[in-house]
């Protein structure tokens, strides 16, 4: 049953399919505590760690334009990977 279910979603358009993550996503809402919880230490151990000198802060211009350069090389992948075929 997987594999049908996962054909079938994969055969949506694209804005389709962004809409069914979005909602599945939202199906496995987890409970607001156990989150917050879950938030409050992942912060505690990054600042532990920008503290320590051991991670180095980065600018948000610079990480946006790093993500803004990994997604065009997999898009580009992605294009040759398509002419190939």
């Amino acid at each position: 049953m997987y594999a049908k279910v996962k054909a079938q979603a994969l055969a949506l358009p694209r804005r389709q399919r962004e809409r069914l993550i979005s909602e599945l996503d939202d199906s496995l809402d987890d409970d607001p505590e156990v989150v917050a919880k879950a938030w409050k230490g992942e912060i505690q151990r990054r600042v532990k760690a920008i503290r320590s000198g051991r991670v180095k802060p980065v600018p948000l211009h610079e990480a946006l334009g790093r993500l803004d350069t990994a997604i065009a090389r997999k898009r580009d992948a992605r294009g040759r990977g398509r002419a190939r075929s």
